[in-house]
């Protein structure tokens, strides 16, 4: 028996609760795959809540003072805290397999059943088939539907990481959020010949620049601002490691061109190109990328504030703190239950269709700010 795209759809759908559905299943418990990188740095995970009320706070101890008989304790310790504080969006749409996409589909089968009554293969396994090829649509579209959050939160969080806030607008609904990234750790943009691709190229004097800002920093770059810089002669660099998407440079020195031996001339780059697309209203297709040219993100731990007196004598307890991450709100879409809701049907009032739809509430958090650098270059 050949079943049509809305019995299949009931079928994976009847062992569910009535408030559940099959879509919404998928997208709630598929992992995110592992090459959506800044997803590692800003990690989804759901969360019960729809606000968002985090930060960290630092407690330094300092030295005790002297303290004459009878008197009260003077204070001790420095405590500095940052807050993030924001709703998350709500995110959602929707994608129909139209009445010419099923009547394509149709024709596909018909050569399909007809090639099996030419192999002599059975009513039931022709049936078989059809329906699983049918089966096999339903699971992708849901898959699509899936992916198609993902490549949105990871371009929102190559947004917050390569600015320090978000600024987007989309149907009129403005979307803005500042990350509250200290001011010196925005390296000035490098344009003209200090470009990293400029003959007076700043790319060596930014780099020993964050070793005073960052310790077991991660550099993350895309290949055309790669290329922009390994391709300058001016940069005097050697590739000692080229492994997939992980490299490694060393710069060179001296006249008969040795690999320096200090450790901040050399380090480790992620290469980093994967982009989603957009539709535009003239209904084309835009690129965009997660981690635009010229724009380089740098993740580490903090470096230790030192004996300053006013900054305290212990190490920053933020070298322990995480980034941030990305939180997944609940929907009411989905009887409030976090995650990505979902579900595919065929329409009552157009049978000839099936219908996808989805939303989510989400919003990238930063709650570590000091422990991103962001740097600029000119890639032309």
């Amino acid at each position: 028996m050949q079943f049509n795209f809305g019995e299949i759809i009931a079928n994976l759908n009847q062992r569910l609760p009535r408030s559940d559905n099959f879509a919404f299943k998928i997208a709630r418990s598929t992992t995110v795959p592992s090459d959506y990188i800044l997803n590692t740095i800003l990690p989804q995970e759901s969360r019960a809540d729809f606000h968002i009320d985090g930060g960290t706070m630092t407690i330094t101890p300092t030295m005790l003072g002297q303290v004459p008989m009878d008197e009260p304790y003077p204070p001790f310790g420095s405590i500095e805290s940052s807050t993030f504080f924001e709703n998350t969006t709500k995110l959602a749409g929707q994608i129909h397999l139209p009445e010419k996409t099923l009547r394509e589909l149709y024709t596909w089968e018909q050569n399909l059943i007809a090639l099996g009554v030419q192999d002599g293969r059975t009513n039931g396994e022709i049936a078989a088939d059809v329906n699983g090829r049918r089966l096999n649509t339903v699971l992708g579209f849901a898959q699509m539907i899936t992916r198609a959050h993902w490549d949105t939160y990871e371009w929102l969080r190559g947004m917050a990481l390569t600015t320090g806030h978000l600024d987007w607008t989309f149907g009129k609904i403005p979307l803005n959020v500042d990350y509250n990234v200290p001011a010196g750790n925005i390296r000035t943009a490098r344009t003209g010949n200090d470009a990293y691709q400029g003959t007076t190229t700043k790319f060596w004097d930014d780099i020993r620049w964050l070793y005073t800002k960052l310790s077991n920093f991660r550099i993350i770059m895309n290949s055309n601002t790669w290329y922009s810089i390994i391709d300058n002669e001016a940069n005097n660099i050697r590739v000692v490691v080229n492994e997939g998407f992980s490299r490694e440079i060393v710069k060179i020195v001296g006249s008969v061109e040795n690999n320096s031996s200090d450790v901040r001339d050399r380090v480790r780059v992620q290469i980093y190109d994967k982009s989603g697309s957009v539709l535009k209203t003239d209904g084309s297709l835009a690129v965009k990328q997660f981690v635009p040219d010229g724009k380089i993100i740098v993740v580490g731990e903090t470096n230790p504030d030192g004996f300053e007196i006013e900054l305290g004598s212990s190490e920053d307890p933020n070298n322990t703190l995480r980034l941030g991450y990305t939180h997944i709100a609940p929907t009411v879409e989905g009887q409030m239950r976090p995650g990505i809701w979902s579900r595919i049907y065929t329409p009552q009032d157009k049978p000839m269709q099936v219908l996808g739809e989805t939303a989510v509430n989400m919003l990238p958090v930063i709650l570590n700010p000091k422990r991103l650098v962001i740097l600029t270059t000119e890639v032309s």
